[in-house]
This record gives C-alpha cells, structure tokens and sequence, in this order.
C-alpha cells in the first residue's frame, strides 16, 4: 500500500552526539522531507515540540505545507494551538481529537 514509512517518534536527544531534542526531530524530519513521495506514510509525533511554541508552529506549517506539496499520507499529532488548526485552512487535511480515559487497576480484597 505505501513504498515508504518514515517516521519521527519519540525523543533522540544525546549528549555524546550534542543533539537537543529539537536538532533531534529536525535532523530526522529533513531525512523524511527529502526522502518521502506520493507513496508514502509519515509518522510524525508531536511536530514542533522542543522549541519555543510559536517558532515551533510556524516550523510545523511549513513541514506540513512541504508534505501537502509531495502529496504523501501523514498522520500528525501535536499540542500547539497553531497546528491544530491547520485543517481549517487545507482541504485536504482532518482534524482528530483522542480523550482517554484510565482505569485503575486494583487487587480484589477478601
């Protein structure tokens, strides 16, 4: 179904190799803008995180707009505002809300 998976999850930040998380997620978000295609499915996980909130915004348009232009499948989640509403602006775009809820897991007394 698609040629690539490219994702950025999770957080890669390293001392040894002087990367921030935010150099962390740039780093591997450039590998998926330059390698991705029409065929593609990306995985991105809180894009714009790590970085001032409204630099990180206007950064996570312009990845989102870059991969709107490639044409691939992108499933993006974030806490920015900003980014949230980027579906109002682009047909081609959903918005989605998930609301969990926990139990507690107990012992049964008695």
């Amino acid at each position: 179904m698609f040629r690539h998976i490219l994702a950025d999850i999770g957080d890669e930040q390293s001392l040894e190799q002087s990367l921030s998380t935010f150099s962390s997620h740039i780093s591997r978000i450039s590998h998926i803008v330059t390698n991705a295609d029409s065929q593609s499915l990306v995985l991105l996980d809180e894009l714009g995180a790590g970085t001032d909130p409204t630099e990180g915004a206007a950064l996570g348009r312009a990845i989102l707009d870059k991969l709107d232009e490639i044409g691939c499948r992108a499933i993006v989640t974030t806490h920015l505002g900003d980014l949230k509403t980027y579906a109002f602006n682009n047909e081609r775009a959903e918005n989605a809300a998930v609301e969990s809820t926990s139990k507690r897991c107990g012992r049964p007394t008695g």
